[in-house]
């Protein structure tokens, strides 16, 4: 009776033990999957004032089809933006937090305009061979013909690929 007892204590708790491990792995690859989240919402929101600032007449405020005056505004705390002009390539803002680098840039032609927000974690790095060594990102791309207010932008988020040069 006591072999059997014996028995039964240490299957319950191995089942516990793994129970438990298996917890902490879902725990751990659910917070990084909200980090992903958390930061192609961010880009989104900042591609998206970027797109109310083109489309909004000057005399409210706007850019009126051009980002004159766009200054990103602080979603999570005061870290200053830096700002780099064209120069040969897409003028853009820049913000360093603790957690992530924000990259706000356009391209704004005749026939067409694209707006961009990359994002990449300081905290979070792939774990997977193929990306190795590289920092979580995402990017929010808003993309449309600079024609008539009718047009609708092709809107695309991607999270992963760090490599993504806009």
């Amino acid at each position: 009776m006591g072999q059997q007892q014996l028995l039964l204590i240490v299957l319950g708790v191995i089942i516990v033990g793994v129970a438990v491990v298996v917890g902490i792995n879902l725990f751990n690859a659910n917070a990084k999957q909200s980090v992903k989240d958390q930061m192609a919402n961010i880009a989104i929101n900042y591609v998206s004032m970027m797109y109310q600032h083109f489309l909004k007449p000057k005399s409210y405020g706007g850019g009126e089809r051009t980002m004159d005056g766009w200054v990103p505004t602080d979603m999570e705390d005061s870290t200053p933006w830096v700002f780099t002009p064209g120069g040969g390539g897409a003028p853009k803002f820049t913000c360093e937090t603790p957690q992530y680098i924000i990259r706000c840039q356009w391209s704004i032609q005749p026939t067409t305009y694209s707006l961009y927000c990359l994002m990449e974690s300081k905290e979070y790095m792939y774990e997977d061979p193929e990306n190795a060594g590289l920092f979580y990102s995402a990017i929010a791309v808003f993309c449309a013909a600079n024609g008539g207010f009718g047009e609708r932008p092709t809107i695309r988020t991607v999270v992963g690929d760090s490599d993504i040069n806009p």
